[in-house]
């Protein structure tokens, strides 16, 4: 009766436990076969309980093949499946790409895996997993990973030395990542075979790792030719964005020495009037070989100026209206007569720059462009933009080729694609900031009311920078901090020959050697030098037909001032000295020229292109190992 009832108990509790068992890798087998050549071949038997928690369709195994070293060197190692079974049948599986390494996902997703204890076998292929040193040749292999979720019961390993080899060290550890616990014993079956095994349970997260030192000569360490290619192959995004932005200089350098060197225009003289038949816009956008908001602003001053019409301020707002002169008798020129026909209609003779009338004003900044693109742009100077585009063209392709060519693809080709639109916004904020700060130190206006200005812009791109700087650090850890290196001094490049490129024609550079000359009238105190050239005396109407111009070349503080010294020395009141009919604004009391003159440009063209802009059209927003080490490793779990 007893041994019936002790049967029976024990019966009971063996259905118990088998009910309760969790799922778990039983045991975990490997065989690990070293080539001649140092190439490995590895057959992992998986042995494990499956409940249908974790385990429904099968199991995954993690495989690293991107290793990073003490110096932050990259090495890639090849990971070849060769074989796949469950209980000895073929299974199918897929590989994806994890963080610096493979997965190999074994199973199918219309299949569910059977509850109870399976068997999976795993044969591969890898290479690059000796090491070698003065006085022997290592495996340091990493049996099963670091990183499985599931505890492993026993897990043991038979390394297999190429013919000729003899082991003359070895070592094992057990634990998680660094740990230099040994629950594991190791035994030699031969010379050159070496078989090692756990002596505890291994949980969650826990590895066995064993290092086996050997003669040298036994694997062939690789040859020069073999050195190159893996050199190649471990920095292959550096290589890639190395080369491309080698060429990309050459090309620009190329490029400009060809066709964006400047020729001659003679030297600068004094001169005391503008090109002839130059309007202020077509002077500032053949010196600055390309059109900016001022052009307009000084266009607008020139027609009020001419008597066209008329412009008036009031809390902040410019009103233009029209005076009833004809463009012909007003003496417009043709890029002004483009302006005038599209701010004004015959249904209106006044318009407001301001945003709901963004489509006449925006029209009449298109006009003026292409007005002065016509008549110029060919004549006086060329942009070859074609060139320009070509270099923009090898930088993208310099650009994906290091993102297909980095460890992982498509989490650098996106981030590329992010950079490179993020990264013209904030050169664009950038470029304001720089503006903004050298108005501050030499450009007109109130310092004041520069520096607010200027601070309220630096605050706002410092958040765009800051995620710029960040980003970017990021993609030099995803794709190399040298291939990074390279990619944004191409953009740099870029940039600067964006501008280098264009290039003035002959008849330009001898337009542009007088503009110089007129500029220096303009911003040029009274020197004994020009005195000698008898310069016309700055009298109101003087001040008030050049200042268009000193506004187009950024030098209307200095031609206001030279004319209120003259005034002075004349005996007249600053405020006294010129009274502009043209002109009307709140604050007229304290006018005088050289605040009248040092503000008005930039304003005026501020306002212009923000009324040009529609509402919502931009956002504001050797037993010195440990566990874990050496080749190898990774982990896994079921799905």
């Amino acid at each position: 009766m007893r041994l019936r009832a002790a049967l029976v108990a024990a019966f009971f509790a063996l259905l118990t436990v088998d009910a309760s068992a969790d799922e778990r890798i039983t045991g975990y087998n490997s065989n690990v076969d070293v080539a001649q050549n140092g190439a490995l071949t590895v057959t992992e038997t998986i042995s494990v309980i499956a409940e249908g928690e974790r385990i429904r369709h099968g199991i995954y195994r993690d495989f690293p093949t991107t290793y990073t070293d003490k110096l932050g060197r990259r090495a890639h190692v090849s990971f070849d499946v060769l074989h796949v079974t469950r209980d000895g049948s073929d299974e199918p599986y897929s590989l994806d790409s994890i963080e610096s390494g493979v997965r190999i996902k074994i199973g199918s997703a219309d299949n569910l895996v059977p509850e109870g204890r399976h068997t999976y076998t795993i044969t591969y292929a890898t290479d690059r997993q000796i090491g070698f040193f003065r006085d022997y040749d290592e495996l340091y292999w990493n049996v099963t990973g670091n990183f499985w979720i599931f505890p492993i019961d026993r897990a043991e390993v038979t390394i297999n030395l190429p013919m000729g080899a003899h082991v003359r060290q070895y070592a094992s550890y057990t634990g998680s990542v660094g740990s230099r616990a040994n629950n594991a014993q190791c035994e030699q079956f031969s010379g050159r075979t070496l078989h090692c095994w756990t002596t505890a349970v291994l949980e969650a997260n826990e590895g066995l790792t064993v290092a086996v030192g050997f003669d040298k000569g036994a694997v062939l360490p690789p040859t020069a030719a073999e050195q190159r290619a893996m050199f190649i192959r471990d920095n292959a995004s550096s290589v890639a964005a190395i080369f491309g932005i080698a060429v990309l200089l050459v090309y620009f350098l190329a490029t400009w020495f060809e066709f964006g060197r400047d020729p001659s225009g003679g030297p600068v003289i004094p001169l005391f009037a503008p090109p002839k038949d130059f309007s202020p816009a077509a002077v500032r956008f053949v010196h600055e070989m390309g059109y900016d908001r001022k052009a307009f602003a000084a266009t607008l001053i020139d027609m009020a100026v001419k008597g066209y019409m008329k412009i008036a301020q009031n809390d902040g707002t410019y009103k233009l209206t029209r005076t009833g002169k004809l463009d012909r008798d007003a003496g417009l020129a043709s890029a002004e007569s483009a302006v005038s026909s599209k701010l004004f209609s015959s249904a209106h003779d006044s318009i407001e720059l301001k945003q709901t009338n963004h489509t006449d004003v925006a029209a009449a900044i298109s006009a003026l462009k292409t007005s002065l693109k016509n008549e110029y742009e060919k004549a006086y100077f060329v942009t070859n933009s074609h060139w320009f585009i070509g270099g923009l063209v090898l930088l993208a392709i310099t650009g994906i080729a290091t993102a297909l060519l980095s460890d992982d693809a498509a989490t650098a080709g996106f981030m590329l694609f992010w950079l490179s639109g993020w990264s013209l916004g904030t050169s664009f904020l950038v470029h304001r900031v720089y503006d903004n700060w050298r108005d501050v130190i030499f450009g007109p206006g109130s310092r004041i009311l520069n520096t607010l200005s200027a601070l309220f812009i630096t605050a706002f791109a410092t958040p765009f920078v800051g995620a710029l700087i960040f980003v970017l650090y990021t993609f030099g850890g995803q794709i190399s901090w040298i291939a990074s290196a390279a990619l944004i001094a191409g953009g740099i490049a870029t940039y600067v020959f964006y501008h280098l490129l264009k290039a003035p024609t002959l008849l330009g550079s001898k337009i542009r050697a007088q503009i110089d000359g007129f500029k220096m009238y303009l911003s040029t105190a009274e020197t004994p030098r020009l005195e000698m050239l008898q310069p016309p005396a700055v009298t109101p109407d003087v001040f008030e037909k050049f200042l268009p111009y000193a506004i187009a070349l950024d030098c209307e503080n200095a031609w206001s001032k030279k004319f209120e010294a003259e005034a002075a020395a004349a005996g007249t009141a600053p405020d006294q000295a010129y009274t502009p009919v043209w002109y009307t604004g709140g604050s007229y009391g304290s006018f005088s020229p050289s605040s009248f003159a040092s503000s008005i440009g930039a304003s005026m063209a501020a306002a212009a292109a923000s009324a040009a802009t529609a509402p919502g059209s931009s956002s504001g927003s050797g037993g010195g190992g440990s566990s874990g080490g050496g080749g190898g490793g990774g982990g896994g779990g079921g799905w």
